[in-house]
């Protein structure tokens, strides 16, 4: 064979060799590149999960509103009550005093005022409702509302049972700020009245 066929017979095995080994490092790095891009996400998943497990659960971050307990609830079958200085459709303040006529409670029961927003959820108003012969009055007061809007102001029959723990969940509301309304019903409570009233537009 001529020395320049040899050369070159030489010069490809050179050649491709030197592809074969390219090609090697090419694929090595690409290979380490991606264990390194799996190991930052398992890595990077653990630390979420670590946050999120220790993460302590707020009460801002609970439900805003509560089911209601289960108590045994007045029987009304002889009870009456109307509204006087309050009217449906009345403009009333953030915070107000209704009034009106009533008969007495019935036995083992409280009656109070209690914000419907219309929306399944109810918010008893404290402290209850005072009764003097045949009339009676108490405070409310509706926040939850915007300026203009409307809500439900209802009179209810109250076990005294249930007027306990509504008087525990208003002082813990009392400690925090959050008074989450019932969900459903009041808790031991019979609606005896009720008229819509709208937020003054201020």
């Amino acid at each position: 064979m001529r020395p320049r066929t040899i050369i070159m017979i030489f010069a490809g095995v050179l050649f491709i060799n030197a592809l074969t080994v390219l090609g090697v490092l090419i694929w090595s790095k690409a290979k380490t590149a991606h264990v390194q891009t799996q190991s930052v996400q398992i890595e990077t998943s653990f630390t979420e999960a670590a946050t999120v497990a220790e993460e302590p659960i707020r009460p801002e971050n609970s439900s805003r509103e509560i089911a209601s307990p289960t108590f045994s609830v007045p029987n009304i079958a002889d009870t009456w009550l109307e509204f006087e200085s309050r009217h449906d459709g009345e403009v009333v303040s953030r915070r107000f005093r209704a009034t009106g006529r009533c008969g007495p409670a019935p036995a083992g029961s409280q009656l109070m005022l209690v914000v419907d927003s219309g929306r399944g959820v109810f918010s008893p108003k404290l402290p209850p409702i005072v009764v003097d012969k045949k009339t009676w009055s108490g405070l409310s007061n509706e926040f939850g509302a915007p300026n203009g809007g409307t809500f439900s102001l209802c009179v209810f029959a109250v076990s005294d049972e249930a007027v306990e723990k509504i008087t525990e969940w208003h002082e813990q509301g009392r400690a925090t700020g959050k008074w989450p309304p019932f969900r459903g019903s009041v808790p031991g409570g019979v609606s005896l009245a009720r008229i819509k009233l709208r937020v003054a537009n201020k």
